[in-house]
């Protein structure tokens, strides 16, 4: 739970920077560097999870990575019914893991929906 109210932390700082955004990796990298600083300056726990989720080696930070993930679809999905627009680039460009089965039936019931 930390490990993922962290990453939403960091993104409420440098913002939610996707692939579409324009932003090369290494410059989202180092903003998501300085904000997990800021935080490790206070507690040092901060820091560890911070590296745990971006090592991404842990079942923990699998999951959060995926959430991550699938919180965008949820996002996508919510936007087309508010404004009438599909947005399938998301659903596309998503490589949602097939690990986590709760995951897996998330996003095949937000699949459903759109199809309706």
């Amino acid at each position: 739970m930390k490990m993922g109210l962290l990453h939403d932390v960091q993104e409420s700082i440098v913002g939610d920077i996707t692939p579409f955004c324009g932003v090369s990796d290494e410059k989202k990298h180092d903003l998501e560097m300085k904000a997990a600083e800021i935080f490790a300056a206070q507690q040092p726990e901060m820091k560890e999870l911070f590296d745990e989720y971006e090592a991404n080696t842990t079942q923990e930070a699998k999951f959060v990575h995926d959430c991550d993930k699938l919180d965008m679809l949820i996002q996508a999905w919510i936007y087309e019914q508010q404004q009438g627009v599909k947005l399938d680039q998301f659903f596309e460009h998503c490589d949602l893991p097939k690990s986590f089965d709760v995951l897996i039936q998330v996003r095949k019931e937000i699949e459903r929906c759109r199809a309706k």
